[in-house]
């Protein structure tokens, strides 16, 4: 008999996303990025980490899962992701004019829980781009 495990409950799972958007943070930040912000949010939604690095402005979606999962954590950010993204984005360059003339990338991070805190990151950069 399979044995399927029961979906982690609203908190378990909100407490691995931050611990993943940490892991992100940190790996961003050994790289030499200015983390600008982490979790914006509006009634679209939510950008996990706002960076800037060599004159780019970079909007991070950073997506987990647990090692074994059948979907890797980038697969989920379809085009509505995608779309909202955008959205939040130009909310943000219009809000803080100061970034409006810069360049803008968007990246995705995969991580990947192993065991015992340890993480595998796949960061793909330049993951989408809009019809901006």
């Amino acid at each position: 008999m399979t044995r399927v495990s029961a979906p982690a409950a609203p908190d378990q799972r909100r407490a691995f996303g931050l611990a993943a958007e940490r892991q992100a943070v940190d790996y961003l930040e050994q790289r030499g990025w200015q983390i600008l912000a982490c979790n914006v949010r509006s009634r679209l939604g939510e950008i996990d980490i706002i960076a800037h690095h060599q004159q780019t402005v970079i909007f991070c979606e950073v997506r987990a899962r647990h090692a074994g999962a059948m979907v890797s954590p980038a697969e989920s950010v379809d085009r509505r992701k995608q779309t909202r993204l955008v959205r939040l984005a130009s909310q943000f360059l219009a809000r803080y004019p100061q970034w409006a003339d810069a360049e803008c990338r968007f990246d995705v991070l995969s991580l990947w829980y192993c065991s015992n805190d340890s993480w595998q990151i796949e960061w793909i950069e330049d993951a989408f781009r809009p019809g901006w």
